[in-house]
């Protein structure tokens, strides 16, 4: 592997660590910034069968709870610091535009595997998604299938399987993105 590979790697492994661990001054002395600080352990090759099952009934549900427009189960299985993420609000948001576009995932999704990304796991499923799409020629709204790739990065803590990321391909790059920013901006200077 060439070294700028290497680096790229480890920045964005980096970047995923401080995103998730999360670096900020508080008030709050250093043993009980200890305690609230996420202690991420290995989801090892012995741990790995029980974290793609949990992994498969969370996505189920994850899929369903937008579906359904259930928001309790759409949080379902995510570490606190996420949960408070994703406002009731803005789930509604997300559930609003799936709405307004017509957009629903077509059959079943596709579990189609995981890859290790120390200390997470990546799951991914393969869908078919419909929605109604203007054309930006004719203006006529015409509805489009398409595939595309759906992402859960799951973390151990405590002995639990928690997600720290579900969604589209690209709200997975997006979520990258910001932990690459997260990272450059938690960053000392020289």
């Amino acid at each position: 592997m060439k070294l700028k590979s290497k680096l790229l790697f480890s920045g964005i492994f980096a970047a995923m660590i401080f995103g998730v661990v999360g670096c900020k001054t508080t008030d709050v002395d250093e043993k009980e910034a200890k305690k609230q600080k996420i202690k991420l352990e290995e989801i090892n090759k012995k741990d790995a069968i029980q974290a793609e099952n949990s992994a498969k009934k969370l996505a189920a549900g994850y899929f369903q709870a937008v579906r359904d427009e259930n928001y309790e189960l759409y949080i379902k299985g995510r570490p606190e610091e996420v949960q408070k993420n994703i406002s009731r609000d803005k789930f509604k948001q997300m559930v609003n535009y799936y709405k307004k576009s017509n957009w629903k995932i077509v059959g079943k999704p596709r579990y189609l595997g995981s890859l290790n990304k120390h200390p997470f796991r990546d799951f991914l499923w393969g869908a078919t998604v419909q929605a109604d799409i203007k054309d930006p020629v004719t203006k006529k709204i015409k509805t489009r299938k398409t595939d595309t790739f759906f992402y859960m990065s799951m973390g151990k803590v405590d002995d639990k399987y928690l997600v720290f990321f579900f969604g589209d391909e690209g709200d997975y790059l997006r979520w990258q993105l910001r932990m690459i920013n997260q990272l450059r901006r938690n960053r000392p200077t020289q």
